[in-house]
């Protein structure tokens, strides 16, 4: 389940228990928990570090962030339990018109990689007088969150980075992708018809993908593959091209060339993989 996350704005009056019935709610829980006023920011949020991290990536904005959390409501009902997430700081996503988690957000620019809290929003920060996904109107929240990573796109970098310390046979290309030719054949002229596929050509091919762990997620050992057909991910075509009948190839593609944000299957978003290609006819 997707939780949505928002940039901070202010909360009209009709977001706003008058009945005090949530109020007392919240100030039962907080007296049960020792949470005082030195945890409430000017907002109203209450956020409660459980894990300090003073080295890691700050939370900021339009960074893609993976988090892990979980929902309590006051009276201790879990409504969402340990659940990952994948959000780019600043983008909302709309409930009624209204844009929510506003205390979620705020809580989350506080963080670093690595570190866990727990934040208190009232309702006035979250989905106020929505009935929201088994969340009832005016409904303090509780969340803890971890923030695994604070920059996806950071992290996959320092890890192709890693990578190609000890892979410098790779070579970067204005396409976006690490290429090395492991098996080349002589060159030929045009008309030969060894020589590296075209627009529209289909062109088979075998391939082994792997993570930068070197664990197999895939293999095959006859794709046919139509060139400019956006029929494969961008990296794999791109390393096809320079490929004539029999040569082979190693090419490591970062996720934006590859699944992205969104992932595949049981590759993870913000992931680069790697394959090891050999062009058959």
């Amino acid at each position: 389940m997707l939780v949505a996350l928002a940039s901070l704005q202010a909360c009209t009056e009709k977001f706003i228990d008058t009945s005090g019935d949530e109020a007392a709610a919240r100030k039962e829980y907080l007296d049960a928990n020792l949470i005082d006023a030195s945890y409430k920011t000017a907002s109203g949020l209450y956020y409660i570090p459980i894990l300090s991290n003073p080295t890691g990536r700050l939370v900021s904005d339009q960074k893609y962030l993976k988090l892990i959390f979980s929902t309590w409501l006051t009276n201790g009902k879990r409504v969402i339990k340990a659940n990952t997430m994948y959000h780019r700081m600043g983008d909302t996503i709309s409930v009624s018109d209204r844009n929510v988690i506003v205390g979620l957000t705020e809580g989350l620019g506080k963080m670093r990689q690595g570190e866990i809290a727990k934040f208190v929003i009232p309702s006035d920060l979250a989905y106020g007088a929505l009935n929201y996904n088994g969340i009832p109107p005016y409904s303090t929240l509780i969340y803890q969150v971890e923030v695994v990573s604070a920059d996806m796109l950071g992290d996959e970098n320092d890890a192709i980075e890693s990578y190609l310390v000890s892979n410098p046979e790779l070579k970067f290309q204005t396409s976006g992708v690490y290429f090395n030719k492991t098996l080349t054949q002589p060159d030929t002229d045009p008309s030969d018809p060894l020589t590296v596929p075209v627009s529209g050509d289909i062109v088979s091919v075998s391939y082994t993908g792997y993570y930068l762990t070197g664990n197999i997620f895939d293999k095959s050992s006859d794709l046919s593959v139509t060139i400019d057909s956006d029929g494969v991910v961008a990296g794999f075509e791109a390393a096809v091209k320079q490929l004539k009948v029999g040569e082979k190839c190693t090419v490591l593609i970062p996720s934006p060339y590859a699944y992205g944000i969104a992932g595949s299957g049981s590759i993870p978003p913000f992931t680069p993989i790697i394959f090891d290609i050999t062009r058959n006819d």
